[in-house]
């Protein structure tokens, strides 16, 4: 298995774990938005490695933005580069 094939097995793992707990996710491919606040797991997986770098943005079920995973293919072990979440009590 490639790198950038183990790193998108371990993306598409984040992707439905995220979808699992009730998030949509958009992700941001640098100039554009290849997917807009899904919660289509086979649309948001299919869409990412198009660039070299994506940014999976979290919204919870009310449409607000409550996280951001940045993803660097071909870095290996550090392509989960900077992320973010927003916990409620």
């Amino acid at each position: 298995m490639s790198g950038i094939e183990r790193e998108k097995q371990i993306a598409s793992r984040l992707v439905r774990a995220a979808l699992a707990r009730g998030y949509m996710i958009s992700i941001n491919g640098g100039e554009h938005f290849p997917v807009k606040r899904s919660s289509d797991a086979e649309q948001i997986i299919g869409a990412l490695a198009s660039t070299d770098q994506d940014q999976l943005v979290l919204y919870d079920g009310e449409g607000e933005r409550v996280g951001s995973i940045l993803l660097i293919w071909g870095k290996g072990d550090a392509f989960l580069s900077d992320w973010w979440l927003e916990i409620s009590t």
